[in-house]
């Protein structure tokens, strides 16, 4: 059944792809360059997808960005559900115990490192951002009505 899962989730990263010539993202024109298999890290274990990588117009040096990771949620080579499972361990024990943890439950089974990185990654991502995110979560909050009853 696992092995069903990360064919099905497999499948739905390709189709998630973008395959245009250029595209804008973040307001920045970007030219297709490369299309390469990626390993992601899913709740049902590592699945391998082929996918397209664009870089800015008029600067080789800029890093190669994936429109489908973007559009997905992915963080690192991580999927937002595996994320979310693997930050939830990680704050529960070290990464090394948490690695250990994952092995014994099987399915995902990612590295001690990768359980390392993870939450510094989502950090950079929240810190980029972090004014945008502080507001979303005040105008969310003040949506909710059981702040009003605490």
């Amino acid at each position: 059944m696992v092995e069903s899962e990360r064919d099905l989730t497999s499948k739905i990263i390709a189709a998630h792809d973008v395959d245009a010539p250029a595209i804008k993202i973040e307001g920045r024109l970007r030219r297709r360059v490369l299309r390469a298999m990626q390993t992601y890290m899913t709740a049902a274990g590592p699945v391998t997808a082929e996918r397209w990588l664009y870089r800015e117009q008029n600067d080789d040096s800029q890093p190669c960005v994936s429109p489908v990771e973007r559009r997905l949620g992915i963080i690192d080579f991580w999927t937002p559900k595996a994320a979310k499972q693997a930050l939830w361990v990680v704050v529960q024990m070290t990464p090394q115990k948490s690695a250990e943890t994952f092995e014994q439950i099987g399915s995902m089974t990612p590295s001690k490192s990768g359980l390392d990185r993870l939450p510094k990654k989502l950090s950079e991502a929240w810190e980029a951002r972090r004014e945008e995110h502080k507001a979303a979560l005040r105008k969310r909050c003040a949506n909710t009505t059981w702040l009003a009853a605490a």
